[in-house]
């Protein structure tokens, strides 16, 4: 038998005495502690299934989805979550009741009257004792409560401290580190099944397509939503990971913006990206993603949510189709407006040129037919011839206005047609000078070969020539040389005068519509400025087309090119 001195022992067993005593009192402070940090958790929980409850209805009532979300919404046993509305009525709970609203009162009386004592806070008999947090849903008037058992809430740090109490009865040698050491390993292990048990809650009951990624890419874990969202079975991982799922256009822009997180340079991003689901076709979606480290810093996971934008981007869709179609009808709009305005244009340039040209030709006629008429008897026959020849010339020269006419409300109606023929070219320049005075034609030479032909409407090419010949002899001076030769493919009929020619600065604008030059010989000339018009309009008409040149040394040619009609193929008769 060993002898104990207790001198010697007088103070180590005090110390063990003090041990024991903060060893007791340190179990109790963190079975507090604990229960205290499960009471902050199960709130926060409650502030979060508020904030889920508002995103789910967006403020317009409880839909059907609300009850089984509640019913999933807090991971304890016999936990009860009921939603009330700004009457304390009942409005939907975790078991799917009520199937109307009625007062909690009729539910849970004992509740309802803790609820009057505040949000938060342990009630009912002692062997059965609960703990309630009543936290507001956002943006509406309604209070989400929960109510958990405080056996089940504080579960784990119950279990803990029992094995911290047996642990440190066997080895409370070991001390006040030991005991402090197992209090906090079971406070810590507590915490973490609390916040494991949360976390899967949230992962598998999210609404949300929730996917957990290896910092190389390799998917490690999906939800239900995720597999919903893509057509894959529950629980389900792609088995070529992303690169099976994402789009190939998306999968550089969204590598990126993975690596600069992985980087730190930020802490998570947002993107929309296309999904690619197992039926083949494409789904939009959202993708926030944060990356999770570890005390270190060093990355552990890429926590992912995706979000169906479908509905969105098909309105998206709908909208710029909309916004395309209101461009294309006001650029209809517009096109039909400046054509309205080109016509009314074209109408009161008409209507001008009918006032100042061809009224004063019929004035004109009009004044010597009453001429002729009163003084028929007192004038001689070469008077008579006089007068008559200057009413044919006047009549001539509103014939040509009128056929100017014509033709310019067939370029209009987009009715100008031509209806061509193998043409002798000497004939039809022969044809062209018989409605000249015979004074007017002694000075113009004609210069062409007899077996030249062009294939072109008679009547367009007759007109053509009047107007060049007439172009001539009204703004140059003689001689005027007609001539026409043949050229690859075709005939060319160039018409030049010997006048002063065509002012430099109104070469641009000869063929334009009711152009006139503003300086030179035009100005002392009438015209109605679309005879050069008329001929280019019927030389595109008969598939030519209409030039002009300076001829030299002085004066303007104007060359009309025609397809030509080989001799063999088109002869005409002679």
């Amino acid at each position: 038998m060993v002898r104990v001195d207790w001198r010697y022992l007088a103070l180590p067993l005090a110390v063990w005495v003090v041990l024991c005593a903060i060893g007791t009192w340190g179990v109790l402070w963190v079975q507090e502690r604990g229960e205290q940090e499960l009471r902050e958790r199960f709130g926060a929980r409650a502030q979060i299934t508020a904030r889920t409850v508002a995103e789910l209805t967006n403020g317009d009532g409880p839909a059907n989805p609300i009850g089984g979300y509640l019913r999933h919404a807090i991971s304890i046993a016999n936990a009860e979550v009921y939603l009330l509305d700004a009457d304390d009525r009942l409005i939907a709970s975790g078991d799917d009741l009520p199937a109307w609203a009625l007062p909690l009162a009729s539910r849970d009386p004992v509740l309802a009257e803790a609820l009057t004592r505040g949000d938060a806070g342990h009630y009912g008999a002692e062997d059965h004792r609960r703990y309630f947090v009543a936290e507001p849903v956002p943006q509406t008037g309604w209070r989400l409560i929960a109510s958990v058992p405080a056996d089940g809430l504080y579960g784990p740090v119950s279990d803990a401290n029992v094995a911290v109490q047996s642990t440190a009865a066997g080895v409370a040698a070991l001390g006040l580190l030991a005991v402090f050491t197992a209090a906090r390993a079971a406070r810590n292990r507590a915490a973490l099944r609390a916040s494991e048990a949360e976390f899967r809650g949230l992962f598998d009951n999210s609404m949300l397509g929730m996917v957990v990624t290896r910092p190389d890419g390799e998917i490690e874990r999906v939800n239900h939503a995720f597999g919903t969202l893509l057509g894959y079975p529950p629980d389900t991982l792609p088995a070529g990971g992303w690169p099976e799922v994402l789009h190939p256009e998306d999968t550089a822009s969204l590598a990126a913006l993975a690596a600069r997180a992985l980087a730190g340079e930020i802490p998570g991003f947002t993107a929309t990206v296309r999904l690619r689901h197992t039926s083949g076709r494409t789904v939009p979606v959202e993708v926030t993603s944060t990356i999770i480290r570890d005390e270190l810093g060093e990355p552990l996971h890429y926590s992912t949510q995706l979000l169906d934008v479908s509905e969105r981007a098909r309105r998206q869709e709908e909208q710029r189709a909309y916004r395309e179609e209101l461009a294309a009808r006001a650029r209809d709009l517009q096109s039909a407006n400046a054509e309205l305005q080109a016509a009314n244009q074209r109408v009161a340039d008409m209507v001008a040129m009918l006032t100042h040209d061809v009224r004063q030709p019929i004035a004109t006629i009009t004044g010597y037919c009453e001429l002729l008429t009163e003084m028929w008897d007192d004038t001689d026959d070469r008077a008579k011839r006089r007068d008559v020849d200057r009413i044919a010339a006047t009549a001539a020269s509103m014939s040509g206005y009128v056929e100017e006419i014509l033709t310019l409300t067939q370029v209009d109606a987009d009715t100008l047609f031509a209806h061509p023929a193998p043409l002798r070219v000497t004939d039809a320049i022969a044809e062209a000078l018989t409605h000249l005075p015979v004074q007017q034609r002694a000075g113009i030479t004609v210069t062409a070969d007899e077996r030249l032909r062009v294939f072109a409407d008679p009547r367009q090419l007759h007109q053509m020539l009047v107007n060049l010949i007439g172009n001539g002899l009204k703004y140059g001076e003689p001689p005027i040389l007609v001539r026409a030769l043949a050229t690859g493919g075709g005939v060319e009929i160039e018409v030049s005068d010997s006048g002063e020619g065509v002012p430099e600065d109104f070469v641009p604008h000869l063929f334009d519509r009711f152009a006139r030059a503003s300086s030179g010989v035009a100005p002392t000339k009438k015209g109605t400025g679309l005879g050069l018009y008329i001929v280019a309009q019927l030389a595109v008409a008969n598939s030519g087309n209409v030039t002009y040149r300076p001829h030299q040394p002085s004066g303007a040619s104007f060359v009309l090119r025609l397809p030509g009609v080989d001799a063999a193929v088109g002869a005409v008769p002679a």
